[in-house]
């Protein structure tokens, strides 16, 4: 009588799939906090011995300055997964941001409100 072969248990199948998965899944994460730990190791440290990385100001200024190319990083998201291409939203937003400011340092009355409808007129146009 031949022996048949059996197969592997299902839960060892599982198991090696389940980890490879779980490492694909989770290495962004892991590439998120190798550089954290970079930007940790060459902070400089304030007079007291705190890392300036982590102080409350400057995490502030890190997310003020990386939230305008997050909503349009959201945006475009949004626009290659229903199967478009916009190439262009990075110079509507150059060229919007530049007239929005033109608008506010070379006019003497302009206000937010003036600047933000002709950033919104002339990038329309484009």
């Amino acid at each position: 009588m031949d022996n048949p072969v059996l197969p592997a248990p299902v839960s060892a199948v599982r198991k090696s799939e389940g980890i490879g998965k779980v490492l694909s899944r989770f290495q962004g994460l892991a590439g998120l906090l190798i550089i954290l730990g970079i930007a940790l190791l060459a902070s400089p440290r304030s007079s007291g011995g705190a890392l300036i990385f982590l102080e409350p100001g400057n995490i502030t200024d890190i997310l003020r300055q990386v939230s305008e190319i997050g909503i349009i990083s959201l945006g475009m998201t949004f626009v290659i997964l229903t199967g478009g291409i916009d190439l262009s939203v990075g110079s509507a937003l150059a060229l919007s941001s530049s007239i929005a400011g033109l608008v506010l340092t070379r006019s003497a009355n302009s206000s937010i409100a003036v600047a933000i409808t002709a950033a919104i007129v002339c990038t329309t146009l484009l």
